[in-house]
């Protein structure tokens, strides 16, 4: 793996740029008159939901859309892999012409999905995004229902992303991949209690000399990578119900249970019980088959996950304390890891079959 594919310790990569700048971006990009403009949260991208209350000079845009759109400046890092970029937006259309509703990319008015535009923290990628309306997933009422649906939709969705092709996913590279857990000890100094380290040092251990030499055997194909609260929109009719999937910057060729371990992990943190992990397991087993091999791993992998987590939010933190996104899983996650790891991996795998085996009867 190259250096540069990564982002390394000390590196700052977050673009700096105030909404003034943004609403000029979006005028002289799309032609969009900016009327509102809000800051979305984002890990090391500048997101801003804005309502435009006039076109011009952009026939790609028919309508001004009512719900708004998502403009995206992209980190410096990411911002030069351009490939990825044109093959997400690829990604984007084949899944709205299947079925999942996700955010539909906006052409500027030179026809192109993204534009490289210099900002004051360098060259970054800018792009626009039809905004999907919804409540997200992390400001909902939670039901075991709702679990459930999240560990179905999630199987339907890697269903659809088997049709998808594009070879640049075998070759996208990001610290949030699960193999790269291992990289780990290089931000471990952003953890100050030495207790918390020496936590994390034995998951990554484990995971390195359990995991890593199966990962041959496992099940593999494009995945969302990061199945999280803040990337679900849910709706409301006589319950919540999971409406839309946003955010595809982590997908990336990689194994089915990273994918099932990447959404039980969020799962399990928003709820701050690690039961729900049963309901998730259910809702996913409804789909797919989880071979013997995955459930021999999956505790490893959710701890592995909390620990990324964990430790790039610290990290990320250091270099911008007032983004408290970044911190947002260091409420639960602590708790959850270390309630996980003194659980022998038998015994929680057999309770979550037993949810799956009751659930709905």
């Amino acid at each position: 793996m190259e250096n540069g594919d990564v982002l390394q310790p000390g590196l700052s990569i977050r673009p700096i740029i105030n909404t003034d700048c943004v609403k000029d971006l979006v005028r002289d990009l799309y032609g969009l008159e900016v009327e509102k403009i809000n800051e979305l949260n984002g890990y090391d991208d500048k997101n801003y939901h804005v309502i435009g209350k006039n076109c011009t000079d952009n026939d790609n845009i028919k309508e001004v859309r009512r719900d708004g759109y998502v403009v995206k400046i992209i980190n410096r890092l990411d911002s030069q892999k351009t490939d990825f970029f044109n093959a997400q937006t690829n990604l984007l259309i084949y899944l709205g012409k299947n079925g999942v509703i996700c955010p539909k990319p906006v052409k500027t008015k030179s026809s192109e999905f993204y534009v490289l535009k210099k900002i004051p923290s360098g060259e970054h990628l800018v792009r626009l995004l039809e905004y999907v309306d919804g409540e997200m997933f992390c400001k909902v009422t939670l039901s075991n229902k709702l679990f459930y649906d999240a560990g179905h939709y999630v199987a339907k969705l890697d269903q659809i992303l088997k049709n998808f092709d594009d070879p640049v996913y075998k070759r996208y590279k990001s610290l949030w991949q699960m193999e790269n857990i291992i990289k780990l000890p290089e931000y471990l100094f952003a953890i100050k209690d030495e207790t918390k380290r020496k936590t994390v040092e034995t998951v990554i251990n484990h995971f390195k000399n359990r995991v890593l030499p199966q990962s041959a055997k496992l099940e593999k194909g494009l995945i969302h990578g990061d199945f999280n609260e803040q990337n679900i929109i849910t709706k409301k009719n006589e319950d919540w119900s999971i409406y839309a999937i946003l955010d595809f910057g982590d997908s990336h060729f990689s194994c089915y249970l990273y994918e099932l371990a990447i959404c039980i992990t969020y799962m399990i943190l928003q709820g701050g019980n690690i039961d729900v992990g049963g309901y998730v397991l259910a809702g996913y087993t409804a789909v797919r088959t989880v071979p013997d091999i995955e459930y021999s791993l999956l505790k490893i992998c959710i701890e592995g996950r909390i620990c990324q987590s964990l430790v790039l939010g610290a990290y990320s933190a250091l270099d911008d304390p007032s983004n408290t996104y970044l911190l947002s899983t260091q409420e639960n996650g602590w708790k959850i890891l270390n309630e996980l790891t003194r659980i022998p991996d038998s015994v929680l795998i057999e309770k979550w079959k037993n949810t799956v085996k009751t659930y709905g009867k």
